[in-house]
């Protein structure tokens, strides 16, 4: 290599190894345990160095592991206590009983604005539309007559 060329196959400027290089490097997830190819790890920069580092969990194991943590910070639910909500529930809304598979995101947990106190799993809709009457039981009753005089 001459002075300020980059290594053959390299990508320029990027100090990273070619690419089919990347593809052979292997990493082992810290939650799965699996030993995956580089690339199935996301990134991330240092705060104060700035430099690039791999996650130390492969891109789906940190999605559970951030969804996981949301649900214990915001509403105190251990991903073991929504396992048995679901399973309680049996993969359906609480409201309307629509089943996991024919929605487009997971259920969600419902719980009390005013208390914190955590009430079931609901599918979106249902989920906004509580959060959009403020759980209002008068505005729920009211919205009801409106439908029917409006059939």
């Amino acid at each position: 290599r001459k002075g300020g060329q980059p290594l053959q196959g390299s990508t320029p400027g990027h100090g990273r190894p070619p690419l089919n290089l990347m593809e052979r490097i292997m990493k082992v997830c810290s939650r799965c345990k699996e030993e995956k190819p580089l690339d199935d790890f996301g990134s991330y920069k240092h705060k104060t160095n700035g430099r690039e580092y791999k996650n130390s969990k492969c891109r789906p194991c940190q999605t559970m592991s951030a969804r996981d943590s949301a649900l214990k910070n915001k509403y105190g639910v251990s991903p073991e206590d929504y396992n048995r909500m679901y399973k309680d529930q049996k993969g359906c809304c609480d409201i309307c009983d629509t089943h996991v598979t024919e929605m487009t995101r997971r259920l969600a947990v419902d719980h009390d604005h005013k208390t914190g106190v955590v009430r079931a799993l609901l599918c979106t809709q249902c989920n906004v539309a509580l959060g959009q009457v403020d759980d209002n039981i008068a505005r729920l009753e009211a919205l009801i007559r409106y439908l029917e005089k409006h059939q």
